[in-house]
């Protein structure tokens, strides 16, 4: 079980981050110097990815 839930969670981890790049270059072609954009996007990112890997060691000390 713990297996597929990782799997799932990185699935959605992807997912998200796909849609974040997709809308990310949008903005960039429409407004060539936006950077803030860029550096939020991948503060975001980088937030959601650690909070997904806190979950999965959560959910690991739960199941011993």
């Amino acid at each position: 079980m713990e297996q597929t839930t990782k799997q799932a969670i990185t699935i959605l981890l992807c997912s998200c981050a796909g849609c974040v790049l997709g809308l990310l270059l949008y903005y960039v072609r429409s407004q060539p110097f936006n950077l803030l954009i860029v550096v939020t996007s991948l503060f975001i990112l980088a937030v959601i990815f650690v909070i997904g890997n806190y979950v999965i060691k959560l959910k690991k000390y739960q199941y011993r």
